[in-house]
């Protein structure tokens, strides 16, 4: 509820924002409307006017765009603003009805023991508890690779996995590191370089960096399975994300958080 209560607020926001520059329009909008005559051969447009207590029409050709601009955009702001006041009721009484609590914070209130043996509802901090708590089988190839060391102690295959692990660490977002899985009806295993469960939705993500880019066979190695975790249903954006680099463009720090902050935070 707390997610729906925000969103709200912010569309609250919105639409003053929108109904102050209507009304500001407005206040400088040409005195008079234009009337829409719907007419089997053609539409007419008569502009109404009110003169020292008499109400003056003038037909309007179509051929006139700059007087019709005018009108037209003055309707417009008009009915527009008629919207905006009744979404803007519908948010009002939304935000004065609804708590911003949610589910979880009901759950947050009780001690961690309590919580946790709670089975009608796990929060999202006891969903996260339990998936690092599971032991999974990491890539067993060349250990001896594994010759970087992130804040974590933990070691990793290259200075680019560092960073990214970094700032996975920084946003305290649970991850494993090259987890065995399954793509679609793939035979063999593959270690994604990184597993992430999204808190937005407690679903997991996999994070590949392809590192050697400007190396032909690892380029075209790296197509092949962005292409396979396409075929099994995880496209750019959909529970797969990945970054690239070569020798002359290297991966900048400020990049992997733009991407992590993207799908995970913001």
């Amino acid at each position: 509820m707390k997610n729906i209560y925000n969103e709200v607020a912010k569309y609250k926001e919105s639409i003053m924002k929108h109904k102050d520059t209507l009304e500001k329009y407005l206040e400088k909008s040409p005195e008079g409307s234009i009337k829409i005559d719907n007419r089997p051969e053609g539409t007419l447009f008569a502009l109404r006017t009110n003169t020292d207590g008499q109400n003056k029409v003038k037909y309007i050709s179509k051929k006139d765009t700059k007087v019709l601009s005018k009108y037209a955009s003055k309707r417009f702001a008009k009915d527009a603003l008629n919207v905006l006041n009744k979404n803007l009721k519908a948010c009002e009484g939304f935000l004065n009805v609804h708590s911003t609590l949610e589910i979880e914070d009901v759950a947050a209130q009780y001690p961690d023991e309590f919580r946790k043996a709670n089975t009608l509802y796990k929060d999202k901090k006891a969903i996260i508890d339990e998936w690092r708590a599971v032991e999974y089988r990491s890539n067993q190839y060349r250990l001896d690779q594994l010759v970087c060391k992130a804040s974590d102690g933990n070691m990793y295959r290259s200075k680019a996995e560092v960073m990214i692990a970094e700032i996975l660490l920084k946003y305290n977002l649970p991850f494993r590191y090259e987890c065995e899985m399954y793509l679609g009806n793939m035979k063999h295993p593959i270690f994604p370089d990184f597993t992430i469960l999204n808190p937005k939705d407690m679903s997991e993500w996999y994070f590949e960096h392809f590192g050697m880019m400007d190396t032909s066979e690892y380029a075209s190695n790296a197509v092949k399975k962005i292409i396979a975790y396409s075929n099994a249903g995880y496209e750019l954006g959909n529970r797969f994300v990945f970054t690239v680099e070569s020798s002359m463009t290297p991966l900048s720090i400020e990049y992997v958080e733009k991407i992590i902050r993207h799908y995970f935070i913001d």
